[in-house]
C-alpha cells in the first residue's frame, strides 16, 4: 500500500523508531549489487503490504554511516525491524534464502496489525 521511505534525517530515525509503528529497515548502498538485486522485492513487499502499522524505510549507508554502525550493520544488504525503539531482529543478504526469509519476516509483522 505504501511506498518505501528514504530516510532523510537522523532527527526522522529518531521519529520513526520510537512512534510505536513496526519500521522493517533496509540498510543497503546505491553502488552494492546484492542491495540493488533486492530493492525491488523490498519495494514490492512494501507496496503489497496491507498494514498501515508497519513502514519500510531504506537508509543509505553512505549518507548515514554513522547510524550503520550505531545499528551494528557490518555488511549489505541489512535488514532490521524495530518497534518502540527496540530492535527485534535481523536479515542480513539477498540470496534466495534470505529473499524467503524477508517475505516471512513482512507476513509476521504484517499480520500484528
Amino acid at each position: 500500500m505504501a511506498p518505501v521511505r528514504e530516510l532523510a534525517s537522523k532527527e526522522e530515525w529518531k521519529e520513526l523508531v520510537e512512534s510505536g509503528d513496526i519500521i522493517l529497515v533496509d540498510f543497503a548502498g546505491k553502488w552494492c549489487p546484492p542491495c540493488q538485486k533486492i530493492k525491488p522485492i523490498f519495494e514490492e513487499l512494501a507496496a503489497n503490504c496491507t498494514s498501515s502499522k508497519l513502514i519500510f524505510l531504506r537508509v543509505d549507508i553512505d549518507e548515514f554511516a554513522d547510524l550503520m554502525q550505531e545499528c551494528g550493520v557490518k555488511c549489505m544488504p541489512y535488514f532490521q525491524v524495530w518497534h518502540d525503539g527496540q530492535k527485534l531482529e535481523k536479515l542480513i543478504g539477498a540470496g534466495e534464502s534470505s529473499i524467503r526469509d524477508l517475505k516471512l519476516m513482512v507476513e509476521k509483522y504484517q499480520a500484528e496489525k
